[in-house]
């Protein structure tokens, strides 16, 4: 495909002013002020340090004895990462529960694109897979401990081929070609017989067609096609390597700063980051991939693969790593550019170790020309988005302090349970008692035990005091503080950057997927689907969630709280109960809601269905139980009796006239419910349970 204006030639001055900017900026977010700092914060955070012993004891070494005596506490503090672990939860269960809202406008077609692209958008993070979560979560481990604490989800569309071993037979390629052809209005028989002809390669057109019909639907080799139709003629059976499975989707990647991403430290606004970098470890299988499926230079993919191991994200590029020794580091650079007119464009490059580049470098193909990416950050201290402390840095001090309080009360037991002992006599002398020791004594001999050190009962409630500042600074409670409004604010926060993740990964599906995927997302048992033309366009997203519904107990109290309220004081029947008890359901079963849900023409024509039985149990002479809690659509059923009078008089004539005093009865009372729930409501009346026979 050629692409006009698109695609540009990346000039040698233009790749050499990137690897020095990617340089620059990869060295000052790697100084000892960024992430120098954050390894020292991860290491506190995580129990990390020299000469631990998994016994959680201090002991001798080669190079220098253990202080203050061998054998003395070393414990490991973990409140950061339990707080950590509880913010996870919250984050994890307010997506889940989160309710989603897209619009698009008011009219009919807008509401019905709304709905597929809501569909789509469930799809979407369905297909994400276990794969995805587990990028979501590494994201959140960035963003929530990371200093800076700051985290990106890169979103891509992959479309993927898997190839496998077919075993063709020719009768039922017959076959399968006929109805091929009579699918797009050819004659079946005409076909077949064609197909019969193409292979025995009597006829040159019939052959061609035949050929180019294996090489696109039955995903034949070029190299073997040849080959599969002489053995088909030849054997009526073969087996070849063919694609078996074709599948797209979206593909996310956790985004680490300073490992896997950078920007200049003073940006505000990160779809404006110029320029910005991001690293990436590829197979030779996922490189080569590239060059027919997004025309990355075959030459460039060569001389790439000639330097694995050998990163060029970071300034440290020149000694192939371990770890990676069999994968190849290419970088995406992207960079805002402005014309003379004032117009900015978004451009993409690759880079490697080889010279020039995977393609020149590129507009960035997105509808809002800005990046496939999504920036998460935990706080706010100032305009510039890397201004953003994480669990690790804030936790790394308490957690010291209360190590040390932690240790001296362990080493003061240590010690007191083997006192010493003052001894008088002749035969011994003040000794220092090891477990089970033996002490030879004289008669005259006098033998005490001297008090150990009592350890301090204030240094237990500092360390709790020093554990409850950390909990409370950080919005976590120690089960005596309310820290709502704290939890609400954080889940507030993140759900706006949630919702711009959701609506980047919509755009990108949006520009990407093809009308097969579109249709089955969007196509259900009740409603047809759309092609991709059907979900094109503008749209907002809208996350609507009260973290306090997230705690059942205080959800159930909520609701019976509004149970008693609407009981109390809603006499005339103005609020709505529908949507309280489908947002009350739906935080306490997420997982049943979408089935559990009838909508309104359901919930009418159950009402219906259930009314043609009751009138046959009238005709029969029973009477039916009537509903007096309001349970019922008392308005529709009322219209079936009103409908079956005008249209089938007969089958009210043919009924005994007890049946039809019955059946007056029965519609007075429905009038009745009607009124009760209605317009006198105020009034407080209360229906008869079971409308009786006299």
């Amino acid at each position: 495909m050629r692409r006009i204006g698109t695609q540009l030639k990346l000039t040698d001055e233009e790749r050499s002013k990137l690897l020095a900017d990617l340089a620059y900026w990869h060295v000052q977010v790697s100084d000892d002020r960024v992430l120098a700092k954050r390894d020292d914060y991860c290491r506190a955070f995580d129990c990390i340090w020299p000469d631990q012993n998994p016994k959680g004891v201090k002991l001798d070494t080669a190079e220098r004895k253990a202080w203050p005596f061998e054998g003395a506490s070393d414990q490991r503090i973990r409140w950061g990462e339990k707080i950590y672990l509880d913010y996870l939860a919250l984050v994890i269960v307010s997506i889940e529960t989160c309710e989603v809202e897209i619009s698009c406008g008011g009219d009919a077609a807008s509401l019905e694109k709304a709905r597929c692209l809501k569909l789509l958008l469930q799809s979407l993070l369905q297909q994400l897979g276990a794969k995805g979560i587990a990028e979501v979560q590494a994201m959140l481990r960035y963003m929530l401990c990371d200093s800076p604490a700051v985290g990106a989800l890169d979103v891509a569309w992959k479309r993927r081929r898997t190839m496998g071993v077919v075993e063709l037979d020719a009768d039922a390629l017959e076959a399968e070609y006929a109805a091929y052809a009579a699918a797009i209005g050819e004659a079946e028989t005409e076909a077949a017989i064609n197909f019969r002809v193409g292979l025995d390669q009597q006829d040159p057109d019939a052959w061609q067609t035949v050929r180019n019909w294996l090489v696109a639907v039955r995903k034949i080799g070029e190299g073997e096609v040849d080959e599969v139709i002489a053995a088909l003629a030849e054997d009526g059976e073969c087996e070849t390597v063919c694609v078996v499975d074709e599948n797209e989707g979206p593909e996310i990647k956790a985004l680490r700063y300073g490992d896997d991403f950078c920007v200049p430290k003073l940006t505000d606004d990160f779809d404006y980051a110029s320029p910005m970098f991001r690293g990436e470890w590829m197979t030779e299988s996922q490189l080569r991939e590239k060059v027919s499926d997004d025309d990355w230079d075959e030459d460039w993919v060569e001389e790439t693969l000639q330097h694995r191991g050998i990163e060029l994200f970071t300034e440290m590029g020149t000694y192939p790593i371990e770890d990676v020794k069999d994968l190849v580091n290419v970088v995406w650079c992207y960079t805002a550019e402005t014309n003379d007119r004032g117009e900015t464009s978004r451009y993409v490059s690759v880079l490697s170790h080889a010279e020039g580049s995977a393609f020149g470098k590129r507009l960035v193909k997105t509808r809002r020309g800005k990046w496939n990416i999504a920036f998460f950050r935990r706080e706010v201290r100032s305009s510039g988005i890397l201004d953003a402390r994480g669990l690790a840095e804030i936790s790394a001090a308490p957690q010291g302090a209360a190590k040390l309080v932690r240790d001296m009360s362990a080493n003061n037991a240590i010690v007191g349970s083997l006192p010493p002992v003052k001894a008088k006599g002749s035969r011994v002398r003040n000794v220092l008692l090891e477990p089970f020791a033996v002490i030879n004594m004289g008669q005259s001999d006098d033998v005490g035990f001297m008090q150990p050190p009592a350890f301090p009962a204030a240094a237990d409630k500092q360390e709790e005091k020093i554990k409850n500042d950390l909990l409370e600074y950080t919005g976590v409670s120690n089960g005596q503080t309310d820290v709502t409004d704290r939890r609400r604010a954080f889940v507030f926060w993140f759900l706006q950057q949630w919702r711009d993740f959701l609506v980047l990964l919509l755009e990108v599906a949006q520009d990407n997927a093809s009308d097969e995927f579109v249709l089955r997302a969007t196509e259900t048992q009740d409603v047809k689907g759309v092609k991709a033309q059907g979900i094109a366009g503008n749209f907002l997203i809208t996350l609507k969630l009260d973290p306090t519904n997230l705690d059942n107990e205080k959800l159930i109290e909520k609701m019976n709280a509004t149970s008693q309220f609407l009981q109390a004081m809603d006499r005339k029947g103005v609020v709505d109960t529908e949507p309280v008890v489908k947002k009350c359901f739906t935080m306490m079963y997420p997982e049943l809601a979408d089935k559990a849900f009838k909508s309104a023409d359901r919930m009418t024509q159950d009402d219906i269905a259930d009314e043609k039985r009751n009138f046959a149990l009238i005709k029969a002479g029973v009477m039916p139980d009537m509903n007096t809690d309001g349970g019922w659509n008392y308005e529709a059923r009322l219209q079936f009796w009103q409908q079956l009078q005008q249209e089938n008089p007969d089958a009210i004539a043919e009924m005994s006239p007890a049946s039809q005093d019955m059946m007056n009865r029965w519609i007075a009372a429905l009038q009745q419910q009607l009124t009760q729930f209605g317009e006198n409501a105020e009034i407080g009346k209360t229906g008869v349970q079971g409308v009786g026979a006299e």
